[in-house]
């Protein structure tokens, strides 16, 4: 068994719902904890690894006063320890300490304000829902996940015992977020000194594009996602990227263009974007095509990772569903001028009325002005200081 990890407390219950169901089916809560072993640390480190292989979001607590949320109920019942009655679904358990009653309880109350939240939204399904309480170096963690196990008999349907770890894959996840309980009952007990902490709830979702709109709800998070900020926030934070990268600006152009067309479709579809899964990929492959070696510290992954994109920053998801109308000013343009058009200005959408100017005061004497950065002036007066093809050397 891994030293790091001690599990304290894993239980899954399930929620059942299908899409569009209104009539609420209760939720199965299962009366034994699950025993402490291999599988539950297997099952933690299974976890960890997607959240470290797939894009978060993170946040703080919005509040600790909601109800049907999880930072009230942990706030109420593990940071004050206020005492927890069996909820009605509750039946008879197996001899256990106290603190292990406490964390059982708990996780019904956490299933049943999930289910409430759950059925707020039609598209929504229930499904496996492993609640884990865990303390990894010195500091307590907890993790709540929806996986869906249909194709892998990884979990007795009756006991919710876990049969498997070595079969579930990333697939089964519908959605996962972790908490750091320090850091919760820290800005729980001192909300001004709690929020001025970095991020503690990190989260990650697959799948069906109302499921941020209610697990931000059911934490609830202080920092929800904003698509227009990260549809933004993405384009700027790649196009600096592209700037200072290995890629030429062949190479660069196809890649801003191709994540620009993906942002596009996803905007038009209303469907959900990970840059994990869907922006890195174009970046490798493009890199292969062109044979061009990025290492990992050059990646762009790792340049988000200082870049705005850190769980000490705020809108930093890297879930969220792109926003058509900020996608406009990130938009190519052209503009061909002149007899036979000879002259072509191509640049972004947001760039005019900036870098990019009509100075058309005098109709009869209309010009384009461009600004440059003092860096690109080299490089400008390399094209635009060259002789003219009429000159001659004595003029």
């Amino acid at each position: 068994m891994s030293s790091n990890i001690e599990v304290q407390a894993l239980i899954i219950h399930r929620i059942i719902k299908l899409q569009d169901q209104k009539n609420e089916t209760p939720p199965i809560i299962r009366p034994n904890l699950h025993p402490n072993d291999i599988k539950a640390v297997k099952l933690v480190e299974f976890l960890d690894d997607l959240l470290a292989k797939n894009g978060l979001a993170y946040s703080l607590a919005s509040s600790f006063e909601q109800p049907t949320t999880v930072s009230k109920i942990l706030n109420t019942y593990l940071f004050n320890k206020d005492d927890i009655l069996p909820e009605d679904d509750e039946s008879e358990t197996v001899p256990e300490t106290e603190e292990l009653t406490r964390y059982r309880r708990i996780s019904n109350k956490l299933t049943h304000a999930l289910q409430y939240h759950i059925y707020q939204t039609q598209k929504t399904t229930g499904d496996h829902l492993p609640i884990i309480f865990y303390r990894r170096n010195n500091t307590n963690f907890l993790y709540i996940a929806l996986l869906s196990l249909k194709e892998s008999i990884t979990i007795d349907e009756k006991t919710g015992a876990i049969i498997d770890t070595s079969s579930i894959d990333t697939q089964a996840l519908k959605v996962a977020f972790r908490i750091n309980l320090d850091n919760m009952q820290m800005h729980a007990q001192d909300p001004q000194k709690g929020a001025e902490s970095k991020n503690y709830v990190s989260w990650i979702q697959k799948g069906n594009d109302e499921i941020p709109n209610y697990i931000q709800n059911y934490i609830p998070v202080m920092y929800r996602i904003d698509d227009t900020k990260s549809t933004n926030k993405l384009m700027t934070v790649l196009g600096k990227y592209l700037a200072q990268s290995e890629f030429d600006n062949i190479a660069s152009e196809e890649i801003y263009n191709e994540v620009i067309k993906l942002l596009q479709t996803k905007a038009e579809k209303k469907e959900p974007l990970n840059i994990f899964d869907d922006i890195d990929p174009i970046i490798e492959q493009k890199a292969k095509t062109h044979n061009i070696n990025i290492p990992n510290n050059k990646s762009f992954r790792t340049h988000r990772e200082t870049n705005g994109y850190s769980d000490k920053d705020t809108d930093a998801s890297n879930i969220f569903t792109p926003a058509k109308k900020a996608l406009t000013k990130f938009e190519n343009f052209t503009l061909s001028i002149g007899k036979f058009n000879p002259i072509k200005i191509t640049g972004r959408q947001g760039e005019i009325g900036h870098t990019i100017d009509l100075i058309d005061n005098d109709p009869s004497a209309p010009f384009v002005k461009i600004a440059i950065n003092p860096d690109e002036l080299q490089k400008a007066r390399s094209i635009l200081k060259k002789k003219r093809p009429y000159e001659s050397d004595s003029e």
